[in-house]
């Protein structure tokens, strides 16, 4: 049984682990410019739904 978490655990650790990639990507970008920062944050907000 503890040989594998269950998919529920799975799917978490997956899901923090593309937000906190794409968080820290968001925060690079701010120095860039503030509207490409915009654009990836309606990008992350259709491909969390």
């Amino acid at each position: 049984m503890t040989s594998y978490p269950p998919n529920g655990n799975v799917a978490i650790a997956t899901l923090q682990g593309l937000l906190s990639v794409q968080h820290f990507r968001l925060c690079v970008w701010t120095v860039d410019g503030q509207e490409t920062i915009r654009e990836d944050k309606n990008i992350l907000i259709l491909r969390l739904i």
